[in-house]
């Protein structure tokens, strides 16, 4: 489509631009991820966000006929005031840090094909959770080098990893396998970018050490 273009390069104006895609979609998706996710996992988004989410994942389609409207993949006209309430939890689900699913471009799951580095932490770090419960898990995963307690006031709990003098003492969960890959079952081609494929999804591995 570029053949036979009599303009100079000098003469040309060339529009540049820079687009975001990451865990949660795009930058507006994502900014409202991050100002919308609450301690307990609980992620608040607007209707647009939650409607550009699953436009792009392709759970809906816009279409002129017979009615001008949202359409669902089952072709089924879905009145847009019930499209929030409707794929947020889907879209939720299949954005942000997440455990790998299958086709993803590498086999994480099975622990190949992957590059990592070991990290100690050289000073308590300290984080609240909702529950005992979820507390608890965070001390199964490493009794030696964690602690917790309750929040009197918040009622919530403190769950502290601290730092550890000598690396060899600390334990390598080879079995906890996620990341940050892109929203699972989003078009490439929605959002800009027809070339982008498994390989140069931006993913990365989440561990504990």
């Amino acid at each position: 489509e570029w053949q036979g273009v009599t303009a100079r390069p000098e003469d040309q104006i060339v529009i540049v631009s820079v687009g975001e895609l990451g865990p949660w979609g795009s930058g507006r998706t994502r900014a409202e991820a991050e100002l919308g996710i609450h301690s307990d996992g609980q992620v608040e988004l607007s209707a647009g966000a939650v409607l550009e989410l699953a436009w792009g994942m392709g759970l809906l389609s816009w279409a002129d006929s017979p009615t001008p409207g949202w359409y669902d993949a089952d072709g089924n006209l879905v009145p847009e005031e019930d499209i929030a309430q409707r794929y947020h939890d889907e879209v939720v689900a299949k954005s942000g840090v997440r455990p790998f699913a299958d086709g993803m471009g590498a086999d994480y799951r099975d622990g190949t094909d992957e590059e990592e580095a070991e990290v100690y932490l050289g000073r308590d770090v300290s984080f609240t959770v909702p529950t005992r419960a979820i507390a608890d898990e965070y001390v199964k995963m490493d009794e030696v080098h964690t602690s917790i307690a309750a929040d009197a006031e918040s009622g919530e709990w403190t769950v502290t990893r601290h730092a550890v003098d000598d690396p060899r003492a600390a334990p390598r969960h080879d079995d906890a396998h996620g990341g940050r890959p892109v929203p699972r079952w989003i078009r490439p081609d929605q959002v800009g970018h027809p070339r982008l494929d498994g390989a140069t999804w931006t993913q990365s591995r989440c561990g504990t050490s």
